[in-house]
């Protein structure tokens, strides 16, 4: 009985998931604050929230809000701090990166720490 439990031990082990950080050519990736991230080559490193002002998804709001991050990007041997704000692209290296989401949604009861948020980015064509 243990020989056979010691030759499917291995297969058990490996059915295990994994966790994989993006490669160098994925247009999506996921960071949180201060985390490097690469983002079809380029390096993002979300360092700030300056504005979280989405509406609680628990309330009608009159208006949806907004978010506005700082975020080190470096490419191509270069390094800059820029804002970003959600569903806006910047033109960064030739090409569009886009800050396209931001967990946790928002609730009236509830305070986002800082390092419970996460920060999608994305190239966009």
């Amino acid at each position: 009985m243990k020989s056979v439990l010691l030759l499917f031990a291995p297969l058990a082990l490996s059915a295990c998931a994994t966790y994989e950080s993006p490669s160098r050519d994925d247009p999506v990736a996921t960071a949180r604050l201060g985390e490097p991230v690469s983002v079809d080559g380029l390096r993002v490193v979300p360092l700030e929230v300056l504005e979280d002002s989405r509406c609680p998804i628990d309330v009608q709001c009159i208006q949806a809000g907004t978010v506005r991050i700082t975020a080190r990007i470096r490419y191509d041997g270069n390094a800059e701090v820029r804002e970003m704000t959600l569903g806006r692209s910047i033109r960064v290296g030739g090409r569009d990166l886009q800050l396209v989401q931001l967990r946790p949604e928002p609730r009236s009861d509830l305070i986002i720490s800082p390092r419970d948020y996460r920060f999608t980015f994305e190239i966009r064509p």
